[in-house]
């Protein structure tokens, strides 16, 4: 990871710019770099798609009254939400990516 997340949907880095520049960094490494969908260029392409994704569908973000999201009625068990929030569900990779968030602020 690169943790530029970040600095990419606020526009303090541009995803045109980082492209063209991962692109030179290739073109001296070429051919011993990994290609898309692992590379970094995949990378950003996918969080491009999502960007428009996000732009065309109402409420992408939530689940209530957004169309192409599986409508799910979760529990209000407060066990089972501070074992997910504290990453005990015995999922490993929501664990992972639990104590992540909880420990750096972010997820990757």
């Amino acid at each position: 990871t690169t943790v530029l997340s970040p600095s990419l949907p606020f526009g303090c880095l541009s995803s045109r710019l980082l492209y063209e520049r991962v692109a030179a960094v290739y073109a001296e490494a070429a051919p011993r770099h990994s290609q898309p969908p692992v590379s970094l260029h995949g990378q950003l392409l996918w969080r491009e798609f999502y960007v428009c994704c996000m732009h065309a569908t109402p409420n992408y973000r939530r689940m209530a009254g957004n169309p192409i999201c599986r409508q799910i009625s979760w529990g209000e068990d407060a066990a089972l939400v501070a074992a997910w929030r504290e990453g005990r569900t015995g999922y490993p990779w929501i664990d992972a990516a639990m104590t992540q968030l909880r420990r750096e602020g972010w997820i990757h």
